[in-house]
């Protein structure tokens, strides 16, 4: 049905909602303390610093790919679709944020060191893509060290997750909207520009 999608972002944006504020009771309750890492408080401003972290950093990549000829753009077809280019990467940060950084790597961390979870939480990261369209062992390691360390590393600094979705949101939006490229194999329907990238894989992704 045409409205499937908005419907379906629409109830897993509640669903993450509620996995958050369950987050933040169960932890509090089990380790007694305030539980900053989800707080509402300062959220927003956290929240757009990601933003433009990850957008500036996509935009900084297609700057360097157009420099070395590597990148050629051209109008996209429509924008029409910029509430769902802005809510789906929106829904997708929070949630994978809040399990592979808030969850999962602060479990890492306490049992084996910083060094260690972000190894183990990137690459689970990068294989958790694995059925996405495309995936090949090369795209599953970029992916891991690109998104997976990196976001990581954020989170060690900010032990924030508004600040790891923020990015995450900002890095999809960027690359799949603004640019019109695949986001993790996956087809933008509407984006400002269509990029058509030539050259090495190592170069591309």
């Amino acid at each position: 049905a045409p409205a499937h999608e908005a419907i379906a972002t629409v109830r897993n944006l509640l669903q993450t909602v509620a996995m958050i504020a369950a987050y933040s009771f169960v932890a509090s309750r089990l380790e007694s303390r305030n539980v900053t890492e989800t707080a509402i408080r300062g959220a927003a401003t956290a929240f757009l610093l990601g933003l433009a972290m990850g957008v500036g950093l996509i935009v900084s990549a297609y700057v360097a790919l157009y420099g070395l000829g590597v990148a050629e753009f051209r109008a996209g077809t429509d924008v029409s679709g910029i509430v769902m280019a802005i809510l789906k990467p929106g829904v997708v940060g929070k949630l994978e944020e809040l399990v592979f950084r808030v969850i999962l790597f602060r479990i890492l961390q306490h049992m084996s060191g910083t060094f260690v979870a972000v190894l183990i939480s990137a690459s689970l990261f990068g294989l958790a893509h694995i059925a996405n369209p495309g995936a090949t062992p090369l795209a599953m390691t970029f992916l891991a060290v690109e998104m997976g360390v990196f976001l990581a590393l954020v989170y060690v600094l900010t032990q924030s997750l508004w600040v790891v979705a923020g990015s995450h949101m900002g890095w999809n939006f960027a690359l799949g909207f603004v640019f019109g490229s695949d986001v993790s194999g996956l087809e933008s329907p509407n984006a400002m520009m269509v990029t058509t990238l030539r050259g090495s894989d190592l170069l591309t992704g």
